[in-house]
């Protein structure tokens, strides 16, 4: 594993914001489900992990391509993203 950056991800259905590190170069289809989880029992189960889970970068509101790597799709230390 390389390098990891801060994000911030955003959980609409909890109220909450969390930032966290992801690993810059693994695929978000990797990443994606343990995420999930983790912020789950972060937010108390306020959130609850969609099937397929869906990100969004929310600096041009695309949805996150999850056979892509974070530094693949431009983002960067201090992103952030929105759970849905």
């Amino acid at each position: 594993m390389g390098k990891q950056i801060l994000v911030r991800i955003d959980l609409p259905a909890a109220g909450k914001m969390f930032e966290v590190f992801i690993p810059n170069d693994i695929r978000f289809s990797i990443i994606a489900n343990p995420l999930a989880d983790m912020l789950s029992n972060l937010s108390d189960g306020l959130y609850l992990p969609s099937d397929p889970i869906v990100l969004i970068n929310k600096s041009n509101s695309t949805t996150i391509n999850i056979n892509a790597t974070a530094e693949q799709q431009d983002i960067k230390y201090g992103s952030r993203l929105l759970l849905i």
